[in-house]
């Protein structure tokens, strides 16, 4: 990972964001980032999870993405990708 330390797809904690046009992560690596499912009602959010930005990709605008355990304590694998609102914790 871009931290330097090795992947685990079972640490519930991982979260990769995505870079700027300039090659830096949109937030700083090690960062503690809250992330909520947003359900399909509009009103309600879903379950949510305390992570840390570890890693870097080429998402699309504010996506992030989580490793398996983190995606599992939000949704079921199988549905792929989910709406997420996150804010960065400071």
């Amino acid at each position: 990972m871009r931290n330097g330390e090795t992947f685990d797809m079972h640490d519930p904690a991982t979260i990769a964001v995505g870079v700027l046009a300039n090659g830096e992560p949109r937030v700083a690596l090690g960062t503690k980032l809250l992330v909520c499912r947003l359900d399909l009602d509009p009103n309600l959010v879903g379950p949510c999870l305390l992570g840390e930005a570890r890693d870097t990709g080429l998402l699309p605008g504010a996506d992030l993405d989580l490793s398996k355990a983190a995606f599992e304590l939000l949704a079921p694998l199988d549905w792929g990708r989910i709406k997420i609102i996150w804010f960065e914790m400071k």
